[in-house]
């Protein structure tokens, strides 16, 4: 046996023009390929430019989806700080007029004196946003004890 047909056994068949033989499923990285990679529906093999395209539109959406959910965190954040700054819900925050992009600082985060601001403004024009702290009676149910006292002499006697 040659060392040619050696070779040719270990590395499998290469195509004619010195290119790697994909059409085993594995690119030239060593990951598998898809059929959406390899070629379209009807079998005709993709350009360079419809995968490039595709690959495109997946970012895409990727991007819109992460933009969507860092949108949520950040309505999030406001939300709790303008309860922080004493509204009894945080969406009522909304009702000052200012939008989300009004509330965040120039690295993106959640500017904590514009909400503490948003939320003031809201207050003033509705005081009744408020948030209201409960009436709790700590000598009922198990919300306080009794302090104990040291028995002493005069406690026994007089009481």
């Amino acid at each position: 046996m040659s060392t040619d047909s050696v070779e040719g056994a270990v590395t499998g068949p290469q195509e004619p023009s010195g290119a790697p033989n994909t059409s085993s499923g594995v690119d030239d990285t060593g990951s598998a390929t898809t059929e959406a990679q390899n070629g379209s529906e009807d079998g005709k093999p993709m350009s360079r430019e419809q995968r490039y395209r595709m690959a495109l539109r997946e970012t895409e959406v990727n991007l819109t989806a992460a933009q969507e959910t860092l949108a949520r965190y950040q309505h999030a954040e406001a939300y709790r700080l303008a309860r922080e700054a004493g509204l009894s819900v945080g969406a009522n925050l909304m009702l000052s007029g200012v939008g989300l992009a009004d509330l965040l600082a120039e690295d993106g985060s959640v500017d904590s004196e514009a909400v503490e601001a948003a939320a003031k403004a809201v207050l003033a024009e509705r005081p009744n946003l408020r948030r209201v702290d409960p009436a709790i009676d700590i000598t009922q149910g198990t919300g306080g004890s009794p302090k104990k006292v040291a028995p002493s002499w005069q406690s026994l006697i007089g009481g």
